[in-house]
């Protein structure tokens, strides 16, 4: 919760924690597929699919061009 709360600060956003339930099987978790479809198109990409880079500012920047390269294609 601390956590949340320094990144809300900062960021100036606002934070949803979803816990999980106690039922057991599955459930859909609300916006959950919308990370991980994310996710699984960063991994498209050799550069992001592993973490090759030693500088973090590096692979944040390869994280820009891939979002690029995604949002061109769909034009």
């Amino acid at each position: 919760e601390e956590l949340v709360f320094l990144a809300g600060k900062w960021l100036h956003c606002v934070f949803e924690v979803v816990k999980r339930s106690e039922e057991k099987g599955f459930k859909v978790i609300p916006k959950r597929w919308i990370v991980e479809r994310s996710i699984a198109w960063f991994n498209g990409y050799r550069r992001l699919s592993r973490n090759y880079e030693a500088n973090m500012k590096t692979n944040e920047n390869w994280a820009y061009i891939a979002s690029i390269d995604m949002l061109l294609r769909k034009i």
